[in-house]
């Protein structure tokens, strides 16, 4: 027997990337001539001096060494340690999608040994050391995101992902007037990308659409009005865009009924004055109201709020003399003048009725309208050159004195 010194041997590890070298040697000595090597993988050897090699994951090994003198033999055991193994690994929220502008956090999952960390970005940036803080992209691309892990002999292991970045997501809508006027419809349509899940409308006057291509609405009341469109992108979240529209009243424009006056009168046309409004007559007035002119005509007056604007008008007939009265001869004869026999200034006149009768006392016409009047033919055919008797009775329409009268006419062709 050898004994146990004799069987000592030494060991050095020469740490590598893939595989560990472990070089043996025994100090001679004491005769010894033969060496034999036995690894607990299975691997042998022999001589003086070795080296085995083992993968970077292999946590310890045992190597026994016999040695003899041709007489005598002896062994011994030890135990080496080796797993030196090391991974790069690493997790990011979000996993794979994200927005522009939003952080991104990697967390560190290496495993191993590790001394040395390496972040790189894919954006031109980086970052040395375990935990990088949050990082954010400045614009949409696809990004190589890399973990770079070294140990303290060289040896380096990379992690990498990829990760999309979108832009920014857009949310607006085209349609939009500069001003409407109450009542007047507004038609919208929206434009949002493609990430955009689910979208409302609001368009500031109570009314709420959900998930609508275009909206139509109205305005009934005058004001300034917010119209917004809210979106959800489903990497970047909420966003939204609002436009502000000013609406305005149509005005309300009323002259009255057609009207007729004497001569030598005139009576004050219009409306009350709206602050902001703007007023326009037919006659280049620029007001509220004015006073009618001295002969017969249509009054027409536009009143305009901000571009939103309504027209009235009236006729006002204004009579040569205030006097009623029919004419004592008339020739029907369609020249177009005193054409028909009928009481004249009478457009005011009430209760009105005139008759025309020839000289055997029949009845050839009759009315109750003071703007009508007879043609001179009975039945279809002419009457006959001559006198014809009329009545006329009415209520003045100024003294409001209830008036009869009776007389002749001549018709002449």
């Amino acid at each position: 027997v050898l004994g146990k010194l004799a069987t000592m041997f030494n060991n050095i590890v020469i740490w590598g990337c893939v595989n560990d070298t472990i070089s043996l040697s025994h100090p001679g000595g004491n005769g010894i001539n033969s060496w034999t090597w036995i690894c607990s993988n299975g691997s042998t050897g022999s001589g003086q001096t070795i080296k085995f090699a083992f993968p970077v994951s292999t946590p310890t090994i045992d190597v026994k060494l016999i040695v003899s003198n041709g007489f005598c033999t002896d062994s011994s055991t030890q135990t080496i340690t080796l797993g030196n193994q090391f991974n790069a690994a690493f997790t990011n929220n979000p996993v794979d999608t994200t927005c522009m502008g939003l952080p991104v956090t990697f967390t560190d999952a290496s495993t191993g040994n590790i001394a040395n960390y390496l972040w790189k970005f894919g954006d031109n940036t980086q970052f040395n050391g375990q935990n990088p803080p949050p990082h954010v992209y400045t614009s949409g691309d696809l990004y190589n995101a890399q973990l770079i892990v070294s140990d303290i002999y060289g040896c380096t292991d990379t992690a990498s992902q990829q990760i999309l970045v979108t832009a920014l997501p857009r949310i607006d809508f085209t349609g939009l007037a500069s001003q409407y006027c109450a009542g007047a419809e507004v038609n919208l349509t929206r434009i949002i990308s493609r990430n955009i899940t689910t979208y409302l409308w609001d368009n500031g006057d109570g009314k709420t659409f959900m998930d609508k291509t275009h909206v139509q609405f109205t305005y009934p009341n005058e004001g300034v009005y917010s119209i917004t469109l809210t979106g959800v992108d489903k990497y970047c979240g909420p966003v939204s865009t609002s436009k502000n529209v000013p609406v305005y009243l149509l005005p309300k424009v009323s002259l009255g009924a057609d009207t007729v006056l004497c001569s030598g009168t005139s009576i004050p046309l219009g409306v009350s004055p709206v602050g902001g409004y703007l007023y326009w007559w037919n006659t280049g007035a620029t007001t509220s109201q004015i006073y009618t002119d001295q002969f017969s005509k249509k009054y027409v007056l536009r009143a305009d709020n901000n571009g939103c604007w309504k027209e009235g008008e009236i006729f006002v007939k204004v009579l040569n003399a205030c006097l009623i009265k029919v004419p004592n001869a008339f020739t029907p004869n369609n020249d177009g003048l005193n054409d028909k026999l009928g009481a004249l200034n009478s457009d005011l006149a009430t209760e009105f009725s005139f008759k025309v009768f020839n000289r055997m006392g029949q009845l050839l016409f009759a009315t109750n309208d003071p703007l009508a009047g007879w043609n001179g033919y009975y039945k279809g055919a002419k009457a006959d050159i001559g006198t014809y008797v009329w009545i006329l009775s009415y209520i003045d329409p100024w003294t409001k004195n209830p008036v009869s009268e009776k007389g002749t006419s001549i018709l002449l062709r």
